[in-house]
This record gives structure tokens, sequence and C-alpha cells, in this order.
């Protein structure tokens, strides 16, 4: 198996895969609570509608934080 031989590229894979599923799962959910909201409240679209934007915006910003490079390392105290 290749990713048995390459613990980086199966770690790279695994991100990918999370990233990718990150934006659909996120704006799902958001719709679907929106809905269950929406069936309670007897608030037509509004919930569906307003949590599936959060939901969005929420994997949107997990997206920019996990793809942004990772700071430098801090700088060892002076001795």
């Amino acid at each position: 198996m290749l990713g048995m031989q390459d613990p980086e590229l199966l770690k790279r894979t695994a991100s990918a895969i999370a990233l990718a599923s990150s934006l659909p799962g996120c704006t799902l959910a958001g719709g679907l609570l929106g809905v269950l909201i929406d069936r309670w409240l007897g608030s037509a679209p509004l919930g569906a509608v307003g949590l599936g934007a959060v939901g969005f915006a929420v994997a949107v910003m997990q997206l920019l934080r996990t793809s942004r490079p990772p700071d430098d390392p801090p700088a060892p105290p002076p001795s």
C-alpha cells in the first residue's frame, strides 16, 4: 500500500479530505439545524437560510485557518 510506505503522503491526503468535507458539512449542518428551528418556531425559511449562511462562514474561516502556513517557531529566550 502506498500510504503505508509514505506516512507524509497519508497525512496530506487525510488533511485534504478533511478540508474538502468541511465546507459542505458545516453548511449542511447549519441548514439542518435551521430547518429544525424553523419547524419549532414556524419561521419558514429564515432559520435554514440564516444558519446555513453561518455554517458556510464557519467553514470558510476554518479553511482559511488550516490552509495558512504555520507561524515561525518562537525564538529561544536570551541567556
